[in-house]
């Protein structure tokens, strides 16, 4: 676990500190710029500059070293360091030790926050040895930061799997905490990189904020504010239970609908069955897609209790498996059926939709001397306000009566909305 208050420090080159990790306001010691140094006619550096942050009261940050080598055929013992600070500058803060006194060695950089205040501060590191040649200096800027900037935090997925997860001062194992944090300066760019434990592998994150989820590299760029990334691994040939099911409700007035579901192995017939399963590897990218029945529209994909979260209508789907998962296409009835049919020995009649119907298309179903013809079926809207019919008889015939009907009003039929199936009435004449 990570504690709350975060370092970072960055090896630099030339002099370049961190210029996309901009310095909270506070004061400022005058930087003549970067160190221009002549090589050494003996020694050799590994870099010029070291550049290191850390939060105002919190821990000091991880200490940097510099390798020094000889550039002669021996090598070179005796050496020295010694700091000078900036003028102006507070004094005290960092701490110099080699490796060894004698090339090839490292000397090691430590800052520490103590009593610095707030601000950006450097010194000189001058490097010597008696047979050395020309010194060699190293500039270290310091950057001490409010407690405040942006949370990133890392977590463990609810998978079986377990890795490591570094970037820029963060550096999460996960085989003993499932949680890591780390707070920096505001950043324009920071990219963190999962590593699986020996016999595991990476799947992968599962935040909007990794704009390449599947890759094991994740770069946020510009947060807003604070950070939550998921981060998903797997143990070798680990696999995850996939269900897919037919989603059973009714919203917007809309009735369940049926269709079949295909890709990844599946080929699923919501007709047939409600229900498909299988396993498959954790890792795999899932690819489905919907297709209504006739008479069906599709509505949304759902991996939650709600329905419809996201009122998605793209029939495709894809996600990366990280474990077990249950899936759910809502389907939708685009409408039910009225079907009407005319009766009578030799009888006439006429029945028909009444002016202002919303029925689309309408209904005007005759009957000629007992033959049936015209209109006689429509597709109802499911939402639509109650259907009427009328029958009419002409000279000569009479109506007898309505069946099938919700509700008869003489010779009304009144049709309440369906939450499913369809009507079918008959409308009886006779001849007079």
């Amino acid at each position: 676990m990570q504690p709350r208050h975060a370092w970072f420090a960055l090896l630099c080159l030339l002099a370049s500190c961190g210029s996309d990790t901009p310095v909270t306001p506070g004061p400022v010691a005058q930087d003549p710029g970067p160190v221009v140094t002549v090589p050494g006619t003996n020694l050799g550096l590994s870099a010029d500059s070291i550049c290191m942050q850390a939060l105002l009261g919190g821990i000091d940050p991880r200490d940097d070293d510099v390798r020094i080598t000889s550039l002669t055929g021996s090598e070179i013992s005796g050496l020295t360091a010694t700091i000078a600070y900036g003028p102006g500058q507070p004094t005290g803060w960092l701490t110099t030790s080699f490796s060894q006194t004698t090339t090839p060695s490292r000397l090691w950089l430590h800052a520490t926050t103590g009593t610095v205040p707030r601000g950006a501060w450097w010194a000189d590191v001058t490097v010597t040895a008696p047979n050395g040649g020309t010194p060699r200096v190293i500039r270290m800027h310091f950057t001490v930061l409010e407690d405040t900037g942006i949370l990133v935090t890392v977590e463990l997925g609810a998978s079986a799997g377990h890795g490591r997860v570094t970037g820029y001062g963060m550096d999460c194992n996960f085989t003993v905490g499932s949680q890591c944090t780390q707070r920096y300066a505001d950043f324009t760019a920071l990219t963190l990189t999962a590593t699986p434990d020996p016999g595991n592998r990476f799947v992968r994150w599962g935040s909007p904020a990794c704009p390449e989820p599947e890759k094991p590299t994740c770069t946020l760029t510009n947060p807003d504010g604070d950070v939550t990334v998921t981060v998903y691994f797997s143990v070798e040939g680990a696999q995850a239970l996939v269900n897919l099911e037919l989603g059973g409700f009714t919203i917007l007035d809309l009735s369940p609908g049926t269709g079949t579901v295909t890709g990844s192995g599946f080929d699923c017939d919501f007709m047939t069955g409600s229900l498909c399963s299988q396993h498959l590897p954790i890792g795999t990218v899932l690819t489905l897609r919907a297709t209504p029945d006739p008479n069906n529209r599709f509505l949304c994909w759902s991996t939650t209790p709600q329905n419809c979260p996201d009122f998605s209508m793209d029939p495709q789907y894809s996600v990366t498996l990280t474990g077990d998962l249950t899936i759910t296409a809502y389907f939708y009835l685009l409408g039910y059926g009225i079907s009407v049919t005319v009766v009578g020995a030799g009888a006439d009649g006429l029945v028909e939709a009444p002016d202002g119907s919303d029925l689309p298309g309408g209904i005007s179903c005759q009957l000629v001397a007992g033959v049936q013809s015209g209109k006689c079926s429509a597709l109802q809207w499911y939402g639509a306000r109650s259907t009427g019919l009328s029958a009419y008889a002409p000279e000569g015939s009479v109506f007898v009566g309505w069946t099938g009907c919700s509700a008869v009003n003489v010779t009304a039929c009144e049709l309440d909305p369906l939450p499913g199936g369809g009507y079918s009435v008959t409308a009886t004449f006779a001849k007079q």
